[in-house]
């Protein structure tokens, strides 16, 4: 067991996630390889501005578990947000031939006492529902379950009607210094139980003046164009939209919304229109979708404009004892 270098393990991460995971790749129609080529324009950007900067530290942060020169497992871990508090721990992965050893376990161990070491109170992740041995894995380790999603997935985009908004909603684009609207559509949407476990902080929605100058860049870097907007009723923010538009003839779209819960009924619909319709001008690939399981009226949308339900994901947090 040591830890992640990722600009010198990238290749041996990258076997080692298509071996673990080749059900859940296929279903979002992703290229680990492309996905690699494009870590890898990233990594000298990336630390690059770790060196100057705080905010950008302990993004690629993680732990490997190497046999005869192998990677056979590993874990990620980065800061979650511009706080140093609240970490997420990502590609949880151990190759079939060495499951059922202990490694996972300790890798976790190891990634969770890094956090803990940099300021870490929390820890969270995302697990399978269906995904047994993860989930007790995580359970004794002392994660607990505060929240759940579902991701779809459209891959065929039929002919879009138009649908404009309902007056008096208005829609515009939407500025990376708006980030506080994201944030407070946030906060309106968390279901309560949600919010008591792990509030959502300013310091997840926060894009500093740095990050302004140089997100434009790693976007590009990734070959995506984003799309973001905002709806307002009455001069005040009641939806919002993020659309990743990938570029390139290899990768997947991804589309993000943040609603006040009194307007998503209104607005759901017409968002999701603006967004295919824009998605019309590129390459055309997957389009993932990831909304709270619980949101019904939103699953029901998707699936009437031809989206599957690909995975469904519970949310687990740890919070690190003092």
């Amino acid at each position: 067991m040591r830890p992640l270098d990722i600009a010198r393990d990238l290749d041996g991460l990258g076997r080692l996630i298509a071996a673990s995971f080749p059900g859940e790749l296929a279903r979002r129609g992703m290229d680990i390889q492309d996905e690699l080529r494009t870590l890898r324009r990233l990594i000298p950007v990336v630390r690059t501005l770790g060196r100057v900067s705080e905010e950008f530290r302990h993004l690629l942060d993680g732990v490997v578990w190497e046999d005869d020169g192998r990677i056979v497992g590993s874990v990620v871990i980065q800061r979650n947000g511009t706080g140093v508090d609240h970490w997420y721990i990502g590609a949880v992965a151990v190759h079939p031939d060495y499951r059922r050893q202990g490694i996972a376990r300790r890798l976790l161990t190891q990634a969770i006492e890094h956090a803990r070491r940099h300021g870490a109170k929390v820890c969270i992740l995302d697990v399978r529902v269906d995904n047994a041995p993860a989930y007790s894995l995580y359970r004794s380790l002392g994660f607990v379950p505060y929240d759940g999603t579902s991701q779809f997935k459209l891959a065929e985009f039929g002919e879009i009607k138009g649908l404009g908004l309902p007056a008096p909603y208005r829609l515009r684009p939407m500025r990376l210094r708006e980030w506080r609207v994201l944030y407070r559509l946030a906060q309106a949407e968390a279901p309560a139980e949600v919010q008591e476990f792990l509030p959502v902080r300013e310091a997840d929605y926060r894009v500093t003046p740095l990050q302004r100058l140089t997100l434009p860049l790693l976007t590009w870097l990734q070959g995506v164009a984003t799309h973001r907007y905002v709806v307002e009723h009455k001069g005040k923010p009641v939806a919002a939209m993020r659309l990743s538009a990938q570029c390139r003839d290899k990768g997947i779209h991804r589309l993000k919304w943040w609603f006040d819960p009194a307007h998503r009924q209104a607005l759901a619909e017409p968002l999701l229109v603006r967004a295919l319709k824009i998605l019309a001008n590129y390459p055309r690939r997957n389009l993932i979708v990831t909304v709270r399981t619980r949101f019904q009226d939103l699953t029901e949308l998707l699936q009437r404009y031809g989206f599957e339900e690909i995975e469904r994901m519970h949310k687990l947090g740890l919070k690190l004892q003092e």
